[in-house]
């Protein structure tokens, strides 16, 4: 996830919004796809303690590289895992 924020960032032609926009389509399709999902990544971890850490690399990416504009335009059905992670609630 980090690895392609970084390009969309360093992407020259974008605005700050478009740029906001493209992290938020990426992470929606993370959180929600018809494909493995990072909830379903989470709940494959072998034990508690990797499940701990994947999400605290999640948060910090999340935190660090995601505004609320960013948050905002995450697919509804998305957003709120998104949510809870940043702001460290329980994803159970």
């Amino acid at each position: 996830m980090s690895e392609v924020f970084n390009i969309i960032e360093a992407y020259p032609n974008l605005t700050l919004a478009q740029q906001s926009k493209l992290k938020a389509i990426y992470i929606g399709r993370l959180f929600n796809s018809s494909y493995t999902t990072v909830i379903e990544i989470i709940k494959f971890q072998k034990n508690e303690q990797e499940k701990k850490t994947l999400i605290a690399g999640l948060r910090k990416i999340i935190s660090e590289r995601m505004d609320l504009q960013s948050i905002s335009e995450v697919r509804q059905e998305s957003r709120w895992m998104v949510l809870k992670i940043k702001h460290g609630l329980s994803c159970e």
